[in-house]
Parts: C-alpha cells; structure tokens; sequence
C-alpha cells in the first residue's frame, strides 16, 4: 500500500511536468506539485472526482488550476498546491482516498451519470424534432431510460435503447390520442344529434 510520504513523492512539480523537449512552463508557480489532472478526453470518473477534489479543497489557499494545451488530448487541466500547505495536506487525503477506492464521492458520479443519460435523449428528442410531441414525452423516456439502468462503458444509453425508448413513448401517445379522438367523436355525434334533434 502506498502511504503519505510516499504520495508525497509521487506529486511532480509543474517545472518537471514541463520539463520535456516538446513542452514549455512560463508561468510563477513551477515549484507547485500537480496533485490531480483532466483533459479533454476524461471520463465520467475522473470528472467527477476533479469536481469533488475541487470542493474538497474549497476555502483553502495555495490551490490553483493550471491549464495548458496538448498535442495529444487537446487541453489539459492539473490542479496544483504548494508544498507543505493545508492544501498540499488535503490533496495527499484526496490521492489516500483515491487509492482506497476509485470515487471520492458516489452520489456526485452516479448526478453525472444521469445528466449524460438526460443529455443523450435530449439529443434524440432534437435529432426526431419531425415528430411531434416529443418534447412532451422527455420525462417518461428519463424514467424508461432510469428503469432500464443499462448503459454502455461511457455511461451513456445506446442509441438504439433510446430509440426504442421513444417508440414505446410515441405509440402510447398514439394511443391516447386515439381514446382521445374517439371521445372527440362521440362528443361531435352527441352534439350533432342534440342540435337536429331541437
């Protein structure tokens, strides 16, 4: 098992993050240690514990976000504190916690996974905007889509469950607008027959 000293090893400054021939540092906090990173291409895990590490860290001082350019993934963001501060304390407990399970917090990481399946069927919603509707039945496709609870690696439904999800949707709608309709009618003959009748 890793232990703090050791974590404390493990955290690189930004100087030696930068220190390769193809990267370049020019800002004032070299001498900070990166304690987590982010790039463009993360998943809902790594999202989710930097947004948490973040509230972690909240009020402290000498905690900062780094941002810089890659090549390879686009951007990306290292949270960074300096050495031997609250935050340096906090972000070791943070790395501790990592190591003993994957999340730093559940609840915020399954909140992200249900705004990637929201996401998903607005998407569809807009992509079948021909079909009228739709808009209407965006809450009951979220509870299809919740109690169906099978999602792909990235968390997000498959396009196809989505589809089906919005079959189903749409052929209730149908036929509630057939009750509706004949109920219309019937009101339509009732009415026609009160009026030649008088």
């Amino acid at each position: 098992m890793t232990t703090r000293h050791d974590r404390e090893c493990v955290m690189i400054t930004v100087a030696d993050a930068h220190a390769g021939p193809d990267s370049i540092y020019s800002g004032d906090k070299d001498e900070w240690l990166i304690a987590l990173t982010q790039t463009r291409d993360s998943g809902l895990i790594d999202k989710s514990n930097w947004a948490v590490a973040q509230d972690r860290l909240g009020e402290l001082d000498d905690w900062a976000i780094q941002r810089s350019g890659h090549w390879a993934v686009g951007w990306v963001e290292s949270l960074i504190v300096l050495s031997d501060s609250d935050a340096h304390r906090e972000a070791i407990s943070i790395q501790d916690d990592l190591d003993a399970y994957p999340l730093l917090d559940e609840e915020h990481h399954s909140g992200l996974e249900w705004e990637c399946v929201a996401d998903t069927i607005q998407d569809a919603l807009r992509s079948w905007d021909f079909i009228d509707g739709l808009d209407a039945a965006h809450d009951e496709l979220m509870t299809i889509a919740a109690d169906s609870g099978e999602y792909g690696e990235d968390y997000y439904p498959d396009k196809q469950d989505v589809f089906f999800a919005v079959v189903h949707v749409m052929r209730a709608n149908n036929e509630r607008l057939q009750k509706r309709n004949a109920r219309h009618e019937i009101f339509k003959r009732a009415q026609l027959r009160f009026t030649w009748g008088e």
